[in-house]
């Protein structure tokens, strides 16, 4: 095939090639960097998660200290920006698990809020009244709360755990990508050069071999002549 072209189209074959290789490469390139940094981020903000759970819990441990409407209503907008902080990034997940421990999570922070919201007004009127006593039933939703708060740390640790994996395992397939395409291209370059190559040197050859022997018959050096190969359509076979 390579015959029906001539000398420059074969050398043009090169850069285009080249050209060719670096647009899939940076093409393959874009595509598994943008899977790894979407996981990335993914990764960031669940470790975030954590952050906002034990502000939560520093938030109920001070309005026990202090049951004030104030530490009340701060604990209520801690759990609520939690539960948002998952909602939004649920909507980012691609693992069927992950998306159900955010499911998990977020139910267990609704029965979080339920406990707090069941005691956390009586706890005001008895602070406000100077009863410092919690009566048994107070007693059971804060030992109800810790159990679902302990949940929801092991749920997010979990989540965590899951979006730190699925990072690495996209930087992993990066790099792996990667290589596999270099020894790929560095493959087809080298075949498709030696293809042009060998092409370009036998039309040589061929044109060579047949002056030599015009010659020779010219010099009586030979009584035969062997004909020039006029199949090529680049210039050797032009001459």
């Amino acid at each position: 095939m390579l015959q029906n072209f001539n000398t420059r189209k074969k050398l043009l074959l090169f850069p285009v090639l080249f050209v060719l290789l670096i647009i899939v490469s940076a093409f393959v390139y874009t595509h598994y960097n943008n899977i790894a940094n979407k996981r990335n981020q993914i990764a960031i903000e669940t470790e975030k998660f954590i952050q906002y759970m034990a502000k939560s819990r520093i938030s109920v441990y001070q309005f026990l200290r202090i049951p004030t409407e104030e530490n009340r209503q701060h604990v209520l907008m801690n759990l609520k920006y939690l539960k948002d902080s998952v909602t939004q990034t649920k909507a980012e997940f691609v693992s069927a698990q992950n998306i159900e421990l955010a499911n998990q999570i977020i139910s267990l922070v609704d029965n979080y809020l339920a406990e707090y919201e069941s005691f956390a007004k009586d706890k005001i009127i008895d602070f406000s009244n100077n009863i410092n006593l919690e009566n048994d039933e107070i007693k059971q939703d804060i030992a109800r709360m810790v159990k679902v708060g302990v949940d929801v740390e092991n749920k997010i640790s979990e989540i965590n755990q899951n979006a730190i994996k699925l990072r690495e395992d996209a930087y992993t397939t990066l790099t792996v990508d990667l290589i596999v395409l270099v020894i790929i291209a560095t493959i087809i370059f080298t075949i498709i050069s030696l293809i042009i190559s060998n092409s370009v040197v036998n039309s040589i050859n061929g044109f060579k071999e047949g002056l030599l022997s015009f010659f020779s018959y010219l010099n009586r050096e030979s009584n035969s002549v062997n004909l020039l190969d006029d199949s090529a359509k680049d210039e050797f076979g032009q001459m």
